[in-house]
């Protein structure tokens, strides 16, 4: 055979060889059908992928709203623990709040300001406490704890003007008081039955015609007093409101307290609120509860030197309502019922004036709704609390908290639910 030498044809023993053909750059490539991806193939690895994906972000969402639900019921257990802690650390009584209508939960303490007690209070001397007060007056006799000072003859203990008195939209006072007094009601005049008719009977009436000494005051800011027929009295600004008489029973310690938040003024003995009977400034003019307390220049003082209180004083706690501790949780969870407000006592128990049996509320979550409407509904939106809308509704006074939420709770059908509960003794479960 014979070839040319500008041949660029090469055989071979298996046949023709593929052709060669130059590139601009000198190099040659191999010519005819390279390998790759078709369209559908292409396609299907988009769909897998498109799968995959939806799996794992419909998976990642289903974990966090389980974490954001689990997380959400630990944080309001921390702010009822909250508000027990601080019951207890401080003495003074605390409440947490848990409120549907907005989806929240807070905390309310009193922060102690001043605490007086009497064992070191020598007529004349210093008297033991934070800050320290003066006794101008008062004899020391037995108290409830120690010595206690007795304000029948007259004076008072001066606790100054430190500006950690002025507390405004949140006042709480405690005090141990004993007196002996008790002014009962008038006999009738004798002689015409027209008179005989005319009894002076007691209560509201009586015990307002009485005029209340005060137990601590800060004049023009507040007041806690009593009457000599055992008639508590509250102040805030000129505003007063009275118990009737009997309150504070003569002759043994009686703890007596004032709490003011903003909204309303109570007034307990024994650690159990006491109706109020009348307001002595209607026998003027009714004057509105202030918001918040004045603040005035005068000093705190126990007993007073205008009106001394007659009997002996012990242990008396001043206290403001300190900044509130709140958690809004979201939109697809929801306390099931009524607002709750629990109350601890200073031992930070159940407060037994408001709560007989432990507290429970119901957490669940609310399953997502089309897009046409809101994402969430709210079954029960109620912003008060059940014994509110009770005597709002005017609905009968046995109907039973319990045995209407568990109503509420069957209309929501299969949803995730937690129960939060806190026993008598506080302890939050």
């Amino acid at each position: 055979m014979t070839s040319s030498a500008g041949s660029n044809a090469v055989s071979g023993a298996g046949g023709a060889a593929p052709r060669l053909a130059p590139n601009f750059k000198g190099r040659t490539r191999i010519s005819g059908t390279s390998a790759g991806f078709t369209l559908l193939e292409l396609l299907t690895v988009f769909a897998l992928v498109a799968i995959v994906g939806g799996l794992g972000a419909g998976a990642f969402q289903a974990a966090r709203r389980n974490y954001s639900f689990i997380a959400s019921a630990g944080k309001i257990q921390g702010i009822i623990r909250a508000a027990r802690n601080t019951a207890l650390t401080t003495g003074t009584p605390a409440v947490a709040v848990i409120d549907p209508a907005s989806r929240t939960v807070s905390a309310h303490a009193f922060e102690r300001v001043g605490a007086w007690s009497f064992d070191d209070g020598a007529e004349g001397a210093p008297l033991l406490g934070g800050p320290r007060a003066e006794n101008r007056g008062g004899a020391v006799v037995p108290g409830v704890l120690g010595s206690a000072l007795d304000f029948s003859s007259g004076g008072l203990a001066d606790c100054g003007s430190d500006p950690r008195f002025d507390v405004r939209t949140g006042i709480f006072i405690e005090a141990w008081v004993r007196h002996d007094s008790v002014v009962g009601p008038k006999p009738p005049p004798s002689g015409t039955k027209k008179a005989a008719r005319s009894k002076v009977r007691p209560g509201a009436a009586a015990a307002t015609a009485e005029s209340a000494a005060a137990i601590l005051e800060k004049t023009g800011s507040y007041f806690l007093g009593m009457t000599p027929s055992g008639a508590l009295e509250g102040g805030i600004g000129d505003y007063r409101v009275r118990t009737r008489p009997g309150a504070v029973v003569s002759g043994r310690w009686v703890r007596v307290a004032l709490r003011f938040d903003g909204k309303s003024v109570e007034l307990s003995a024994d650690g159990v609120p006491r109706e109020i009977a009348e307001d002595p400034a209607k026998r003027r003019k009714a004057l509105p509860l202030p918001q918040a307390a004045p603040v005035t220049t005068a000093p705190v003082t126990i007993s007073s030197k205008m009106d001394p209180f007659s009997g002996a004083i012990d242990e008396v706690k001043l206290g403001g309502l300190a900044e509130p501790l709140t958690y809004s949780y979201p939109e697809e969870e929801h306390v099931v019922g009524w607002k709750r407000v629990i109350h601890f006592d200073g031992r930070g128990h159940l407060d037994p004036a408001f709560h007989q049996v432990p507290v429970k509320c119901l957490l669940v979550e609310l399953p997502e709704l089309p897009e046409k409407g809101p994402r969430t509904a709210v079954p029960v939106d109620y912003s008060m609390t059940f014994e509110e809308w009770l005597a709002r509704w005017q609905r009968p006074t046995d109907m039973s908290q319990e045995a209407e939420e568990s109503k509420l709770e069957s209309q929501l059908g299969d949803v995730r639910k937690l129960a939060i509960v806190v026993d008598r003794l506080g302890v939050v479960k």
